[in-house]
């Protein structure tokens, strides 16, 4: 994923520091980009997002332990998408996922599933995060990040629940953290106002007008 960013940069010819974006897993990658490369960032922005598979597997309020009220619907799905590995269990168990994700449940719209389906493999997408995510943590090198950082979350997100968004602002040594109120794990669908202006508040260096926003800022 690093290389792919590097030669998309190369490709358009951007030589200059970027603001970097990153959502949900797109977050993580982010963060290692801005680790990476840390001459080639100038500020970045980590939406519903984490330092790594271990923050988001122990957050309380993630949907994979007891701290979430559908833990046990999710368990169910997950075993069974564990025992038999196919594509109808996966999707079976990912549309409580995204449903959970929303506050508003009317933004969320189930995937069919198939009988076919139930006799095909999984995506090879569901490999990230089996296995792989599960194995990525920066959380001992945010310390690193020096760039100014906006970080944020959805009060309700079962995916990358607050702790996590906690977690990054906390070591991240020039971080903001906010907190939308109303948001699960997706924050510019929920509340795109609120969230866009936020976003353009920091890019546009006014740090102290984001706590403005009708949203909570802890930091």
């Amino acid at each position: 994923m690093l290389r792919c960013t590097e030669e998309t940069l190369w490709a358009f010819g951007v030589d200059d520091p970027i603001d970097v974006l990153g959502h949900s897993q797109g977050g993580v990658a982010a963060l290692a980009f801005t680790l990476e490369h840390p001459d080639r960032v100038r500020r970045l922005l980590l939406v519903n997002t984490s330092s790594g598979g271990p923050a988001f597997m122990r957050a309380r309020g993630a949907i994979w332990n007891r701290t979430h009220p559908d833990f046990w619907r999710f368990a169910v799905r997950a075993t069974i998408f564990m025992l038999i590995r196919r594509s109808g269990a996966e999707l079976w168990m990912n549309n409580l996922i995204f449903r959970d994700s929303f506050v508003d449940r009317s933004w969320f719209a189930p995937e069919p599933i198939s009988w076919r389906q139930w006799l095909q493999p999984p995506r090879p997408r569901s490999k990230w995060g089996s296995s792989i995510a599960r194995k990525i943590d920066y959380g001992a090198r945010l310390a690193d990040i020096h760039v100014p950082t906006l970080v944020t979350t959805g009060r309700f997100d079962p995916q990358m629940p607050p702790d996590c968004a906690t977690e990054l602002a906390a070591r991240i040594p020039n971080a903001r953290l906010v907190v939308f109120e109303r948001s699960g794990h997706y924050p510019f669908i929920e509340e795109p106002d609120t969230f866009w202006s936020t976003v353009e508040r920091f890019l546009r260096g006014r740090r102290h007008d984001i706590s403005s926003a009708s949203c909570a800022s802890i930091r």
